[in-house]
């Protein structure tokens, strides 16, 4: 195995949540706001949110990550609304407004904690950022302070290719000047993130943590985490 050069992360489910799949902490967002709902209406509610979000220019290059949880609870709500899944009532509004809060609270929380780890890393090896997000995710790791750990951001909305192709892993393989057999890539979805590390030839670790599909536990991968702060003593261990 080549000397390990460069990391590339995934944003979403992985920096911000340390392993958590988004749909799980805004169900569990929901619930504590005593908003109640059926699982499959949920779902569908998060799911339609998402392909309007990633279809549409809803978020702006300049929107924090608290804006971009205000804009998709508001969708949420209007969808609910719309079909009938939620009253439209002053209550539920304010309810929704304490979602938003949280899921930016855990964000700010996960990303805080990672800080110091990226710190360390930084010095030994070329950093990327690899995700699927909405055209503004240089601000939000502004705002989260994880910018100035980064030699390159590779975001789906401006590169106009989404995982799991692995043509967005390449463009950032290319702008750090690495081949994949001396890269990591660390990442909460196999199917996003490790199966297309593993088409590529680089080193996959998968932040296993609580995913949306349980389907993705029937796969395996060459190196498991179910904490970012493991990658470390995963690295002395076994690289």
């Amino acid at each position: 195995m080549k000397e390990i050069k460069g990391m590339l992360f995934d944003f979403g489910g992985t920096l911000d949540t340390n392993g958590i799949h988004w749909g799980i902490v805004l169900q569990e967002a929901y619930h504590n706001a005593g908003i109640v709902l059926e699982d499959s209406a949920f779902q569908e509610i998060y799911t339609q949110t998402e392909r309007k979000l990633g279809s549409q220019p809803i978020i702006a290059p300049t929107d924090t990550f608290l804006e971009v949880m205000q804009k998709k609870t508001t969708l949420q709500l209007d969808y609910a609304i719309t079909h009938h899944l939620l009253p439209d009532t002053p209550d539920i509004r304010r309810r929704m407004t304490v979602v938003a809060e949280y899921g930016y609270a855990l964000a700010r929380r996960c990303t805080a904690r990672t800080c110091p780890l990226l710190q360390k890393l930084k010095g030994k090896y070329r950093l990327a950022v690899v995700s699927n997000f909405y055209g503004n995710l240089p601000t939000v790791l502004a705002d989260f302070g994880l910018d100035r750990y980064f030699d390159t951001i590779v975001e789906s909305q401006q590169v106009g290719v989404r995982k799991p192709h692995p043509e967005i892993f390449r463009i950032a393989l290319e702008s750090l000047g690495l081949s994949s057999d001396e890269t990591l890539v660390i990442g909460d979805s196999y199917k996003n993130d490790i199966a297309p590390a593993l088409s590529l030839g680089c080193i996959p670790i998968w932040l296993k943590g609580r995913g949306w599909d349980e389907r993705e536990n029937v796969h395996t991968a060459p190196y498991v985490i179910t904490d970012l702060l493991d990658l470390p003593s995963l690295l002395e261990r076994s690289l």
